[in-house]
């Protein structure tokens, strides 16, 4: 599932329209449907926060792992961010997560020393 699909069913998860959440976030109802509909779009600090306020687990919106929502839902935000604080996330889950992305720069590492090396050989032969 894409980020914003998450980010809408995180949404529609607490019952709140499009037009509830970009009034919260001080913008228009179009702008925050950007948001659900490109999975390019940078979140902004203040939907992060209001996520998280939401009972909403930031890294399951963002990444897709772990759970939708945190220990204790609720509109406080002091309570969502507690829960974060309280909240152990999946340790096998993050684990595997920080491994894969581990995993993914070793790759792109050797695929980056491959490239240059394949460069280096055309430089080589356009010389000689």
């Amino acid at each position: 599932m894409s980020r914003g699909k998450r980010l809408k069913e995180a949404r529609l998860e607490v019952g709140w329209s499009q037009k509830e959440m970009a009034e919260k976030l001080k913008i228009s109802q179009p702008s925050y449907g950007y948001f659900e509909k490109n999975d390019n779009a940078a979140f902004s600090s203040e939907l992060m926060s209001l996520i998280i306020e939401l009972g909403i687990n930031l890294n399951w919106v963002i990444t897709g792992y772990g759970s939708m929502l945190l220990a204790s839902k609720s509109g406080d935000a002091s309570n969502g961010i507690e829960s974060i604080k309280r909240t152990e996330v999946d340790n096998d889950v993050e684990e595997g997560f920080v491994e894969e992305m581990e995993e993914r720069i070793r790759r792109l590492k050797v695929d980056a020393m491959d490239i240059e090396e394949t460069f280096r050989r055309m430089l080589r032969r356009k010389k000689g």
